[in-house]
């Protein structure tokens, strides 16, 4: 009859390493910023909402704009919009009549809605280098001039968007290469190139 035999000081050591490795896969795996996080996840929802108007203005060959100001996205289409006519010396068969114009006008949509951005996003928006202030709000009675316009082919401006959080000094950007398709950069701190 053999004699048990416990395990070999090379067998417990094989065994340790095995288990310190699997602890620090599971430690750089859940160590993460939930800032960073939360600023991934805004930044791929507003990358699926701007790939969205494109597909939208494709598909329906309507050209659609996207009006932005701090914390919302509005879609809006050219139409044709009826007014009252203004000028008070027309003669009374003129006045029944309604002048045709063509303005922005809301886009109705089942897939692209108005939507609200997360308060704690800091948007900054970029249209051929140039930085575009953003309001705050849109007032009711302002007339719309839409940041972005999507033509009916696709075709845009060139895009850019810094996304950041409030109290995160990292920001995402989102590029947009004029013909209807955006990129999302990876997380950087700000003056990395």
């Amino acid at each position: 009859m053999k004699p048990n035999r416990g395990f070999t000081l090379i067998e417990i050591l094989v065994v340790i390493v095995v288990i310190a490795m699997l602890v620090s896969i599971t430690a750089l795996n859940t160590d993460s910023d939930p800032r960073a996080d939360a600023l991934k996840l805004n930044s791929q929802a507003f990358l699926y909402y701007l790939e969205e108007a494109t597909d939208e203005a494709i598909l329906n060959n309507k050209s659609i704009a996207i009006y932005f100001t701090k914390y919302s996205a509005t879609p809006y289409s050219w139409q044709q919009v009826k007014q009252d006519p203004t000028d008070s010396n027309a003669d009374i068969q003129q006045q029944n009549e309604q002048k045709e114009t063509w303005d922005w006008a809301a886009y109705e949509s089942r897939v692209l809605i108005p939507v609200e951005l997360d308060p704690e996003s800091e948007i900054r928006m970029f249209i051929n280098g140039s930085e575009v202030p953003l309001n705050f709000q849109k007032n009711d009675d302002q007339t719309v001039i839409p940041q972005l316009i999507i033509q009916a082919s696709g075709i845009q401006s060139i895009i850019e968007f810094e996304i950041g959080l409030a109290d995160y000094e990292k920001t995402i950007s989102i590029t947009g290469n004029g013909a209807g398709r955006f990129k999302v950069s990876p997380i950087m701190t700000p003056g990395e190139a």
